[in-house]
């Protein structure tokens, strides 16, 4: 193994949408109710990112966020 040089560039960025989409609790049935009464939101969240230089053996088949594929597999062998 040599010596291992990366950077990591990463951005996050998340948005929350007032919205009245769905009449479940009493607050929501009112025609005119108010965003106390009726609290209902859409998340958004965008992600980007990137490496410079190389990457490293333990971040290079990381797929599904922070649990890589291959550490199922091995609890699953367990």
């Amino acid at each position: 193994m040599g010596n291992i040089l990366a950077n990591k560039l990463r951005a996050n960025y998340s948005i929350y949408v007032p919205t009245r989409l769905t009449r479940l609790t009493q607050g929501c049935r009112k025609t005119n109710s108010t965003a106390t009464e009726c609290p209902q939101a859409l998340a958004f969240n965008f992600q980007a990112g990137t490496v410079f230089g190389d990457l490293p053996p333990y971040e290079a088949f990381s797929l599904r966020g922070a649990t890589p594929i291959l550490f199922e597999e091995m609890k699953k062998a367990i």
